[in-house]
């Protein structure tokens, strides 16, 4: 980008301005970008369409954190707290 932006136009093979070639590159490589954000689900709308859900990770390693404390978890969600594994003898 940076080339690019300080040499928009260069010079033809008969001495006329033309587009720099590195426009169409810089085209293609965003293009490619876009998908690969997609993919990995970098924005909202790819986060949704692939389920995942806002702040769900954060929830997940908090979960795991209280497991291997041994503190109650709130397996479900709906506020009953259940022994963790290893006061269950697992």
């Amino acid at each position: 980008m940076g080339a690019f932006r300080r040499e928009r136009f260069v010079t033809g093979s008969q001495g006329q301005p033309v587009l720099n070639p590195l426009a169409g590159y810089i085209a293609t490589l965003e293009s490619a970008i876009s998908k690969a954000e997609a993919e990995f689900g970098l924005g909202p709308l790819s986060r949704m369409r692939l389920g995942i859900a806002t702040g769900e990770a954060a929830m997940t390693a908090q979960r795991l954190n209280e497991m291997t404390r041994g503190e109650p978890v709130d397996v479900d969600g709906g506020g009953e707290y259940e022994p963790a594994a290893e006061d269950e003898g697992l």
